[in-house]
């Protein structure tokens, strides 16, 4: 779709190759299909160059995103524990029972140096998806998504009191599938768990209509 800028509405396109310089961090890169452009955010926090805004007014953003879920099956949520201390974390998408994780005990023993006397299984259904934002290293709203892999909304307001001459965004998962957990016949090993399409950037107005 190409970069589109007015004075009081930003779209920042993830999959179009205009934006790519803008974008770091868990971004693997742009992906398309036919029209249709999208990023994936991996496991890790990916940033955002915004380009400049007023720093007088507040902005809305509308994320359209779509979370790696499944109508068919459900995502899991494995977690190995010793104590008080998280060793391993996996999310997998399965509906078969006896699912198998494996554990190699040697990488408990290069984390903690010994082997403990207790282990503990935590597992959960993964109910919602989640996009943390902050902006310029403080936070600014938690986006909450269905689990389904469709592209859905989310909003929120960026307050003036935020925004600096040079404004970085960053976006954090709660979660990650491996894909070869979804295609056990892929050797693609990426960890994937948002696709981005768009980020909307628009002034907000007051009750009468005016620019603020």
């Amino acid at each position: 779709m190409g970069t589109r800028i007015s004075p009081t509405n930003i779209v920042i396109e993830f999959g179009e190759s205009e934006w790519q310089a803008w974008l770091g961090g868990g971004f693997w890169g742009p992906e398309r299909n036919g029209p249709i452009s999208w990023n994936w955010l991996s496991n890790r926090p990916a940033w955002c160059v915004l380009p400049p805004l007023d720093v007088a007014h507040d902005y809305r953003l509308t994320l359209e995103a779509a979370p790696l879920a499944f109508y068919e099956l459900t995502l899991w949520d494995f977690q190995l524990w010793a104590g008080e201390r998280r060793l391993m974390r996996r999310v997998v998408p399965t509906e078969a029972e006896g699912t198998r994780i494996e554990l190699v005990t040697g990488q408990i023993m290069h984390e903690l140096g010994r082997l403990p006397e207790r282990l503990e299984w935590r597992i959960q259904k993964l109910e919602r998806p989640t996009i943390a934002l902050s902006i310029n290293d403080l936070p600014l709203a938690t986006f909450v998504f269905a689990c389904v892999p469709h592209v859905q909304r989310q909003e929120c307001v960026l307050r003036h009191e935020l925004l600096r001459e040079r404004n970085v965004m960053h976006f954090a998962p709660n979660y990650s599938v491996a894909h070869t957990d979804v295609d056990p016949a892929s050797s693609d090993d990426r960890q994937l768990s948002f696709r981005f399409y768009r980020l909307r950037i628009e002034q907000l107005r007051d009750p009468k209509g005016e620019l603020l």
